[in-house]
């Protein structure tokens, strides 16, 4: 019973508090800065470690994508040390153009509470630019900055849909101020989810990579051996080497024509959190099912908790992290069978705010099919 006890409790912290990150946002203190801010010098290409992995075919692919890439200053009214006292704060990310219009794409977390975004091109011009839409959901942000087409070349986009895990993997950006550094790898993992804080919702089908990602790569392209955007690079595990994660470039291609049309993005949202059901566990809960996800909470007032799924009084009975019973568990969602979470987060993500999704339900000894229409994700 100690190991069934040790394996729940690890299940339920592990999607409830989910996996830490550090979004790889780069924001200097003003208390850090002696003098003003130089702005950097382009160009300037750093190319680390080809020899192994790619050669001249790396440096083909910087000379080529590396003027798509800008480098992105904000300014942030910050209250830092007392609240009577107002200073500016600066912060360094990446991005890199879209299209001849002057749109940028970037990191949400790189703009979001910036007074004033300031791009610098590859050849060294500076560039006001204005924020048009924003994912904050998926961490994504499109700028917009006026200048000659000439000025403007345009990342190729790629097809994150293709990938393949071991394929050659290049990321572009300005990690600690270092302009348009280049660093390889592979990508290591396709489909990851990421908890970032509580009631946020989770970065889902993150592509993880092992090319270095720093502070200041925020918003920058990841880039497969053709030289093609496959994601934007935007957090990294803390404490850990050569983990980092990249919105998948498709997810930000689903959402760009509402970003362009200056338009916030909004996601669909269920609120439950829940354990897949395993022998262990329908074992511990008296569950009569082997397969499915076992709700262990559901947001208050949210749309599950208005459709009256059930959750155990508490979600966990005693010291030892024991898991309670009394929690509905869901088999099916519009008839699609789940087996972990993420199958549900997945399904509900193709949804949009306002449509209706049918759970199939072990209530029980019953089973149920509960209608519940979506919601909204809250602090989005």
């Amino acid at each position: 019973m100690a190991n069934l006890t040790r394996t729940v409790s690890t299940l339920i912290s592990g999607i409830i508090l989910g996996a830490g990150l550090v979004l790889t946002y780069l924001q200097w203190q003003p208390f850090a800065i002696a003098g003003p801010l130089a702005p950097p010098q382009a160009p300037i290409g750093s190319i680390v470690g080809t020899s192994d992995r790619g050669g001249q075919l790396v440096a083909n692919i910087f000379e080529q994508a590396s003027p798509t890439v800008v480098y992105v200053t904000t300014r942030v009214q910050s209250s830092y040390p007392s609240p009577s006292t107002r200073q500016i704060e600066e912060g360094v990310g990446s991005g890199f153009i879209i299209d001849d219009e002057g749109h940028i794409l970037t990191n949400n977390h790189v703009v979001a509470d910036a007074t004033d975004v300031e791009i610098t091109l590859y050849d060294g011009t500076t560039l006001q630019a204005k924020v048009t839409g924003r994912d904050p959901g998926d961490d994504l942000a499109v700028l917009q900055v006026d200048a000659s087409k000439a000025k403007l070349k345009s990342a190729k986009l790629g097809d994150s849909d293709k990938l393949q895990i071991g394929e050659l993997a290049i990321a572009i950006g300005n990690p600690l101020r270092y302009d348009h550094t280049v660093t390889t790898g592979i990508v290591s993992s396709l489909g990851r989810t990421l908890s970032t804080e509580s009631m946020r919702r989770p970065l889902q089908n993150m592509i993880q990579t092992d090319a270095a990602i720093n502070p200041g790569n925020s918003g920058g392209p990841l880039l497969n051996a053709r030289g093609e955007v496959i994601g934007i690079n935007t957090a990294v595990e803390p404490g850990a080497t050569g983990i980092g994660f990249a919105m998948p470039i498709n997810t930000a291609k689903r959402y760009l024509p509402k970003m362009l049309a200056a338009e916030t993005v909004d996601h669909a949202f269920l609120g439950i959190s829940g354990v897949p059901v395993t022998p262990l566990l329908a074992q511990a809960t008296g569950i009569s099912v082997q397969e499915g996800v076992y709700i262990v909470s559901v947001v208050a007032g949210g749309p599950a908790a208005k459709a009256g799924i059930t959750a155990p009084a508490s979600p966990h009975s005693d010291d030892q992290g024991a898991l309670s019973s009394g929690g509905d568990v869901i088999l099916s969602i519009d008839r699609n069978d789940v087996h972990k979470v993420e199958d549900i987060a997945s399904y509900v993500d193709e949804k949009a705010v306002g449509d209706t999704v049918t759970l199939k339900v072990l209530r029980e000894s019953q089973i149920l099919d509960v209608p519940v229409k979506l919601g909204s994700w809250p602090n989005q």
